[in-house]
C-alpha cells in the first residue's frame, strides 16, 4: 500500500469520516508531533479509540524509537485522563509487510478501549514472547528487522504479549473482540447508526477534557 492509497496518510486521512459525515480533524483528541489519537470509525464500544502514526510506516516495529514512545504517552493518557479506572487492553496487528497480521490497513495503528474480559486465551498460538513494557520496543523492533508480522496484546495490568504471525484473518484481534463483547462485526456496516453513535458517544468521552499537544 502506497501513501496516496492509504486511508491514514495525507489527504486521505479522513476521508471516510467525511464521507460517513462524522467529525473529522476535530475528532482528534490528542497529538504530538509523530503521532495523533482519534475514535475508531467502526468502535466495536464506546471508548475505543486509535492511536495512529503521522508519517507512513508499516506497524509499530518499523518505527524509529521516538516515535514508538509517542503512541506509549497517547496510551498513557487515555488511560488516565479519558479512560480512568477502567480495565483497558491496548493491541496491535503489527503488518510489518503488506497484508500480514492480520491487518486491514498496513499503517501503524494501535487499539486501545475498555474490555474488562481477557482475549488472550482465545489467540491460540502456540508461540508468543510474554515481555514488560521498556522490553516492547525491543522485541517487535526486532521482529520488523526480520520481516516477521506479529500481533501485540496488553492489558492495563499486566505485561504485553508479542506472538510471531503470518497469515491471519484481516481484522483478527477485532473479531475476538467482538466476541468476547457478544457483539457482532461487519465491518461492511460501518456508518450505520449503531456505529456512528459509538463514534460519538466516544468522542463525548473526552468532552472538558484538556486536549494535550506537543506541537
Amino acid at each position: 500500500m502506497t501513501k496516496d492509497q492509504c486511508y491514514f496518510c495525507g489527504t486521505n486521512r479522513f476521508v471516510l469520516n467525511k464521507k460517513l459525515k462524522l467529525p473529522a480533524e476535530e475528532s482528534i483528541v490528542w497529538e504530538d508531533e509523530n503521532v495523533f489519537v482519534t475514535p475508531d470509525l467502526f468502535p466495536l464500544c464506546v471508548g475505543h479509540f486509535l492511536a495512529i502514526t503521522k508519517d507512513h510506516y508499516a506497524s509499530f516495529g518499523n518505527t524509529p524509537k521516538k516515535v514508538y514512545n509517542s503512541s506509549r504517552n497517547a496510551i498513557d493518557y487515555l488511560k488516565k485522563s479519558i479512560l480512568n479506572g477502567r480495565e483497558v487492553i491496548v493491541f496491535e496487528h503489527g503488518a510489518v509487510k503488506e497484508h500480514t497480521g492480520g491487518a486491514s490497513i498496513d499503517h501503524a495503528h494501535i487499539h486501545i478501549m475498555p474490555l474488562k474480559y481477557d482475549i488472550r486465551p482465545f489467540i491460540q498460538k502456540s508461540t508468543y514472547t510474554e515481555v514488560a513494557q521498556q522490553e516492547l520496543y525491543s522485541i517487535i523492533h526486532e521482529l520488523a528487522n526480520k520481516n516477521q508480522p506479529y500481533i501485540y496484546y496488553q492489558r492495563s495490568s499486566g505485561n504485553a504479549f508479542v506472538y510471531p504471525v503470518d497469515d491471519l484473518p484481516s481484522q483478527f484481534l477485532r473479531i475476538l473482540v467482538a466476541k468476547a463483547l457478544g457483539v457482532s462485526y461487519d465491518w461492511k456496516a460501518m456508518g450505520d447508526s449503531l456505529t456512528k453513535s459509538r463514534f460519538i458517544d466516544t468522542l463525548k468521552l473526552t468532552k472538558g477534557v484538556l486536549n494535550e499537544t506537543a506541537i
